[in-house]
C-alpha cells in the first residue's frame, strides 16, 4: 500500500488524552438523553424518531473516542477516523432533517403529514446511516492507495475531485440550515401578521411566545453552524498542510466539531418538557419524595398539555380542569378557511375505552367554536357545547360493554381531544393511519381539591365522609349506592363539591360488612341516620 510519501502513516491529530475525556462527556450526556427519550410517551413521532437517531449517532461518536486508538490499527493504518467521521455525518444529517421537518410542516401543513409517516421517517434515518458510510469512505478517497482510501488524517489527504465534492456536499448541508433558519424566522413573523389580521391586535403574551421561538432558533442554528462549519473549511485546500497555523486550526476545529455532540442533548432533547421530567426522574431516583413531587407536577401539567402537530392549528379548552358536570369552552384556531375537521374525544378508565366525535366546518377566519357551532354528524349533532362528553360510547374494539366507573375520585378523569383533518364516520374514526393535527388532554374531576375526605369506621358503620371547605352549617346527605356492594364515592364527592356534607355509606361486600345482601337488616340504615 502507498502511504502517500509520509514517513509516519499512523500519525493522529488528536491523542487519547484529549479524545477519551471528550468521549466520556459525549457518551454520558447522550446515553441519559436516549433513556429519557425512550421513556417519553407524549412526544410526536417525528421529534422522537429524529431525536433518538441523533442520540444514537452521538453516543457512537463518544464511544469511538473513548476506545483507545491502538485497537483501531490494522496494518499500521488507523481506522478510527473512518468510524468517527461516519457517525459525525449521521449527526449532521439528522440535525438538518430536524430543521427540514419543521420547515416542510409549516409550508405544506396538513398535506405534509399525509406522506410523512413513521415508516417513511424511519427509512430516511436508515438512509442517513448508509449514506454516511459511503461519504466517510469518499472523504478519504485516494486512487493511488491499495484500497482507494487514505490512511492519513483528513487534513493530510491529497485533494482530488472526489474528496472536494464530498466536502462541498457537507458544507452545503451545513449552509442549508442557514436557509431554513431564515425561512422559519420569516414564518414566525408572518404568523404575527396573520394573528393581527384575525383578532385585530397582537397580545403581549403571543408576541413574547414568538420572540422566544426565534431566540431558540437562533441558538440552535447558530451552535450547529459555529461548531461544524469551521472544521469543514479547514478540510479544503486553502492552506498547505505543512503550515503549522493550519494544523493548529484544524485541531481546534476538530475538538469543537466533536463537542457539538455534547451540546446536541441540550438543544434537541433536554429543552423538551417531557424529556426534562424523565431526566430528573433518572437522576434523582434515590430521592423518593422529590420524584413523587415530580410525578404530581407532571400529572398537573397533563391538564394544560396541548400538542400541535400542524403548526398554526391550536386547540384550547377553557377551563382545562373542571368538575365533571361543569361546562367547558372548546375552541380551534389557525385552521384554513372553511376547513372540514373532526374533533374526537377519548377516555380510558378501568380498562374501558370510550370515544365520541363531532364533525365541524371552520369559519372564514379558520375558527371552530364547539359552544356556538353545530356538529354536522357524529355521536351527537347540532349545537352541543358538551356533546363530546355526554355522547361518549364504547369503542369498537371493546366488546364486553362494561360500565365505566371512577373508583378513585382523588384523581381526575383524563379526556384527550384530537383534531383530525376532514369528516369521518364512526366506522373509520379509529383507523391507525389517521394523524391528528393537534391534541389536548383535559381533566374532569368528581371531587374538588378543597374537599376533605375522612374514612369512617364507627361501630359497624363503614364509609367515607366528604366535607366542603368553610365553617358551615352545610346540608347533609347520606349516599347509599351500588347494588353490587363495596363503596363508591363519585356521586358523593361531586355533591360535596357543590356544598353538601356527604356520607358515602357502604352496606355489604366491604371490609367486615355482610357478604350477601340477604344478610342486611333495615336497622343498619336507621342507625346510620343518627351518626354524627
Amino acid at each position: 500500500m502507498s502511504w502517500e510519501g509520509f514517513s509516519k502513516p499512523n500519525k493522529v491529530v488528536l491523542g487519547d488524552t484529549i479524545q477519551i475525556p471528550i468521549g466520556i462527556v459525549i457518551t454520558s450526556a447522550n446515553l441519559l438523553s436516549f433513556v429519557a427519550l425512550y421513556r417519553c410517551s407524549r412526544l410526536s413521532f417525528q421529534i422522537r424518531i429524529l431525536a433518538i437517531n441523533l442520540c444514537v449517532s452521538d453516543i457512537l461518536i463518544g464511544v469511538s473516542m473513548v476506545l483507545p486508538a491502538r485497537i483501531y490499527y490494522i496494518n499500521n493504518c488507523l481506522y478510527k477516523k473512518y468510524i468517527a467521521s461516519a457517525f459525525l455525518v449521521v449527526s449532521s444529517l439528522t440535525i438538518t432533517m430536524i430543521n427540514l421537518d419543521r420547515c416542510l410542516a409549516i409550508h405544506y401543513g396538513i398535506r405534509y403529514y399525509t406522506y410523512m409517516s413513521k415508516k417513511v421517517l424511519t427509512s430516511i434515518c436508515v438512509a442517513f446511516w448508509v449514506l454516511s458510510m459511503v461519504l466517510s469512505y469518499l472523504m478519504y478517497f485516494n486512487p493511488n492507495s491499495e484500497f482507494g482510501v487514505s490512511c492519513q488524517p483528513i487534513m493530510y489527504v491529497p485533494k482530488n475531485s472526489v474528496t472536494i465534492a464530498v466536502s462541498v456536499f457537507l458544507v452545503l448541508n451545513i449552509a442549508s440550515n442557514v436557509v431554513m433558519f431564515t425561512y422559519l424566522v420569516r414564518a414566525v413573523r408572518k404568523s404575527l401578521h396573520v394573528y393581527h389580521y384575525r383578532y385585530g391586535h397582537v397580545t403581549d403574551k403571543y408576541r413574547d411566545q414568538q420572540t422566544i421561538v426565534i431566540q431558540k432558533l437562533v441558538v440552535i442554528t447558530g451552535c450547529f453552524i459555529a461548531c461544524s462549519l469551521p472544521y469543514m473549511i479547514t478540510t479544503f485546500p486553502i492552506l498547505g498542510s505543512d503550515i503549522p497555523s493550519r494544523k493548529r486550526a484544524h485541531i481546534v476545529t476538530s475538538i469543537i466539531f466533536t463537542m457539538n455532540s455534547a451540546i446536541n442533548p441540550f438543544l434537541y432533547v433536554w429543552r423538551l418538557q417531557e424529556t426534562r421530567y424523565q431526566m430528573k426522574r433518572l437522576l434523582c431516583f434515590w430521592n423518593r419524595s422529590y420524584t413523587e413531587k415530580l410525578e404530581q407536577r407532571n400529572k398537573a401539567d397533563t391538564a394544560t398539555y396541548s400538542f400541535t402537530i400542524m403548526p398554526g392549528v391550536r386547540i384550547s379548552v377553557d377551563p382545562q380542569e373542571a368538575l365533571i358536570d361543569e361546562e367547558v369552552d372548546i375552541r380551534l384556531e389557525g385552521l384554513p378557511p372553511n376547513e372540514r375537521v373532526t374533533i374526537k374525544a377519548s377516555v380510558k378508565e378501568g380498562g374501558i375505552p370510550m370515544s365520541s366525535y363531532g364533525c365541524y366546518t371552520a369559519t372564514e377566519r379558520g375558527i371552530v367554536s364547539v359552544r356556538d357551532q353545530a356538529s354536522l354528524e357524529g355521536t351527537y349533532t347540532g349545537v352541543e357545547p358538551m356533546g363530546l362528553f355526554w355522547s361518549l360510547k364504547w369503542e369498537p374494539s371493546y366488546t364486553r360493554r362494561g360500565r365505566m366507573i371512577k373508583y378513585d375520585v382523588d384523581t381526575p378523569l383524563i379526556v384527550t381531544l384530537f383534531v383530525i383533518d376532514g369528516h369521518y364516520s364512526w366506522k373509520n374514526l379509529f383507523d391507525p393511519s389517521i394523524k391528528p393535527l393537534a391534541m389536548i388532554e383535559v381533566r374532569r374531576r368528581y371531587k374538588h381539591k378543597s374537599i376533605r375526605r375522612i374514612e369512617v369506621k364507627h361501630g359497624s358503620t363503614r364509609g367515607s365522609l366528604f366535607i366542603p371547605p368553610g365553617h358551615g352549617p352545610f346540608p347533609g346527605v347520606i349516599d347509599i349506592m351500588g347494588a353490587t356492594g363495596g363503596l363508591l364515592h363519585y356521586r358523593g364527592a361531586l355533591l360535596a363539591s357543590k356544598g353538601f356534607v356527604v356520607l358515602c355509606l357502604s352496606y355489604y361486600k366491604y371490609e367486615d360488612l355482610p357478604k350477601k345482601p340477604e344478610d342486611i337488616t333495615f336497622d343498619y340504615f336507621i342507625v346510620r341516620t343518627t351518626f354524627s
